[in-house]
């Protein structure tokens, strides 16, 4: 997993559960958290042989200068990423 980032501190992610490998029963969450300038835009793939396989692909909108006044911007998020389908 990668992160780009411009500002000071980087996200953190956090996940429910130690892992070295996944198969079809996992159920593997991260949570992304950001509180410094808020989250605005979750990119999780997988890797797999030699194929790319999108999990999560999430934007969030940029933030007003009203919402920044308000410190109202969406720092945290939790996502299922392996789930029996």
């Amino acid at each position: 997993m990668t992160i780009d980032r411009w500002e000071g501190q980087s996200p953190s992610l956090n996940f429910n559960r130690n892992f070295t490998s996944l198969g079809r029963q996992s159920n593997l969450i991260v949570t992304v958290t950001d509180e410094g300038t808020g989250l605005k835009k979750i990119l999780i793939d997988l890797n797999l042989k030699n194929q790319t396989i999108n999990l999560v692909n999430k934007q969030y909108p940029s933030p007003s200068t009203l919402s920044l006044k308000n410190k109202e911007q969406h720092s945290s998020e939790s996502f299922n990423l392996w789930r029996d389908t």
